[in-house]
């Protein structure tokens, strides 16, 4: 069976899992909230584009697999995080309810595939494996960057992502592609430009890479912007620094992105989504959900369907 792919996000777990545990509930398979605020929809400019059953309904279904901070979470009964502040934006802008169906993570897929949710929105990435059969909607950049203690990148002058060659980075082994993107990343950037070579000490897990940088065997770590944003500018701002998001600020080494999923026959809904997204850019709306969980950093400045992953610029 094929499932989405959180990439690197996954393992998050391990060190969120222990600071949000009160918050956290484990979510049960079909369950469901009616979410967006208001019970009867006003309709909008926007909502002629979707497909008459929507309008009809009056909603769209939303499929999302909590808990997965900052993308969603459980606070008791109550649901947020990005993914559902956006997928309730989105609904607002097209004039629908966003109603809202929890699954177990292995179950999302399935859910989509029957028919049992319109979209998914759940941080999972853009697959070009699933283009023939899906409209992936992106809506957040992501992709390996490097993260250091601020005092540390400071002290040393540190504000590039190849400052650090030469000194000893902190990686995942297995799992994702992240670690190949390092290598990578090494022969291009560092021994490529004739600059050191990196040192690298594998970790088994994000926890351990926290360690190695907390205890001084590594000076960074390499890992999802879209994980390290969240820690750095939420969790706990001021104490890190990313460096590596691009010679503009805004694009990771390797680029991948993060999408809402549509089956293919659903174009009107693709095509609404689409607009919809497009004016949440333009009316700052994307932009304030995005910076309240320290994503700014990863935004996207237009939207873009079915895209592929590729090498961005280095800084």
């Amino acid at each position: 069976m094929i499932i989405y792919e959180r990439l690197a996000m996954r393992r998050l777990s391990a060190t969120l899992g222990i600071l949000l545990a009160v918050l956290a509930a484990t979510a049960a398979c079909g369950d469901s909230e009616p979410s967006s605020p208001d019970d009867a929809p006003t309709s909008t400019a926007l909502t002629q584009l979707l497909p008459e059953e929507m309008q009809s309904a009056g909603e769209i279904v939303f499929g999302n697999s909590p808990p997965y901070p900052p993308f969603s979470i459980i606070d008791g009964d109550d649901h947020s995080g990005l993914d559902i502040e956006l997928g309730n934006a989105l609904a607002e802008e097209l004039g629908v309810n966003a109603r809202w169906e929890f699954y177990q993570w292995e179950q999302i897929k399935p859910a989509l595939d029957t028919q049992r949710v319109d979209v998914v929105i759940s941080a999972t990435s853009d697959q070009p494996t699933r283009h023939e059969d899906e409209w992936n909607v992106d809506y957040l950049k992501d992709g390996p960057v490097f993260l250091a203690p601020a005092e540390l990148a400071k002290e040393k002058g540190w504000t590039r992502a190849t400052d650090l060659c030469g000194e000893t980075v902190s990686y995942q082994t297995g799992g994702t592609q992240y670690d190949d993107y390092l290598k990578q990343f090494n022969e291009t950037e560092c021994e490529g430009a004739g600059l050191p070579a990196l040192k690298t000490l594998d970790s088994v897990d994000s926890s351990a890479q926290f360690l190695n940088i907390e205890t001084g065997r590594a000076v960074a770590l390499w890992e999802s912007v879209t994980v390290l944003g969240y820690r750095a500018n939420v969790m706990e701002p001021g104490k890190y620094v990313i460096l590596g998001m691009g010679d503009d600020g805004k694009q990771p080494y390797f680029e991948t992105r993060l999408a809402l999923h549509l089956l293919k026959p659903q174009v009107e809904a693709k095509d609404a989504l689409v607009a919809a997204m497009e004016a949440l850019i333009e009316n700052g709306k994307y932009g304030e959900i995005l910076k309240k969980y320290g994503l700014d950093i990863a935004a996207l400045n237009e939207v873009t369907v079915n895209s592929t992953p590729g090498i961005g610029s280095v800084s």
